[in-house]
């Protein structure tokens, strides 16, 4: 029969304790909000937008005013998992903690734990470490795609043109590595361009140039992938017909978002002003 050694024992038993103390050290406002009422006016919980900074207030002053804007002090508060961004006094009763959204996971749950001893002295040790849980909606990425038209200066070629909308900044360069563009029989691959939209800064404007017509009509092939900046693919993918150099034809129809009655119509050639269209 295995025996242990009292000693081991009793070290075993008070480590485990020990731990099991430490996973409970931090009370949840969630699930006892009654416990803070005194000291927790408001908080962030649940799922914030991707331009929302997670945000603590107070039921009285904590700082003097000249502290506003500066650091809070990092020994009284950790987030786990763990998560890079800065903290900051915005009120003599507020904090704000502003992530660094290149660290940002979706689908996590982060919590914010804090010692509210160093702000409430006189505050019972059983409450002094709170935890307040919250996440980031994933970002989200809608492609929108026009119809080919043809370049104005380069004959016998065309372009596409389409917007990206999200719901947070991304550097354009990172788009870029979510869109594939190739064309005809051989596969051409074409590298589109993207940039911010100057009314929007969370619109994209993406356009796919030099797209060649050859003597018979071929298809131009889209990928992309709307999730990946979450780490997760989910491609997508449209076929779009270019006209054969002596095609004439309508290459779509677009609705207008500001009249019903209106809609644009797109054509594989340049036309001119005495140009009769009727037959389409």
């Amino acid at each position: 029969m295995m025996r242990f050694n009292n000693k081991w024992s009793l070290l075993i038993l008070t480590f485990f304790l020990t731990s099991q103390c430490a996973k409970k050290s931090s009370l949840s406002i969630q699930n006892n909000p009654e416990a803070y009422k005194n000291y927790i006016l408001a908080y962030s919980s649940g799922l914030l937008k991707r331009n929302e900074q997670f945000r603590i207030e107070f039921t009285k002053p904590i700082i003097a005013i000249d502290k506003v804007n500066q650091a809070v002090d990092p020994s009284w508060f950790n987030i786990t998992p763990a998560l890079k961004g800065t903290c900051s006094w915005t009120s003599i009763n507020s904090l704000e903690f502003f992530p660094d959204k290149s660290e940002l996971k979706s689908n996590q749950d982060y919590e914010f734990n804090l010692d509210l001893s160093y702000l409430f002295p006189e505050i019972d040790k059983s409450i002094k470490n709170i935890s307040i849980e919250f996440s980031y909606v994933p970002v989200s990425l809608n492609y929108s795609w026009l119809f080919p038209r043809p370049e104005l200066v380069e004959n016998n070629t065309m372009y596409l043109s389409g917007t990206i909308e999200t719901n947070d900044n991304i550097d354009p360069s990172k788009l870029l590595e979510a869109v594939k563009a190739h064309v005809g029989p051989d596969h051409l691959e074409l590298k589109p361009e993207i940039s911010i939209n100057p009314s929007n800064p969370l619109k994209y404007d993406i356009i796919i140039r030099h797209i060649p017509r050859s003597s018979r009509s071929t298809e131009l092939n889209l990928e992309w992938d709307e999730s990946f900046v979450q780490g997760n693919s989910s491609n997508k993918s449209t076929i779009m017909r270019i006209p054969g150099i002596d095609d004439f034809e309508v290459t779509g129809v677009d609705e207008s978002l500001i009249d019903d009655n209106l809609l644009t119509i797109y054509f594989s050639n340049i036309l001119n002003a005495t140009q009769d269209v009727r037959a389409f």
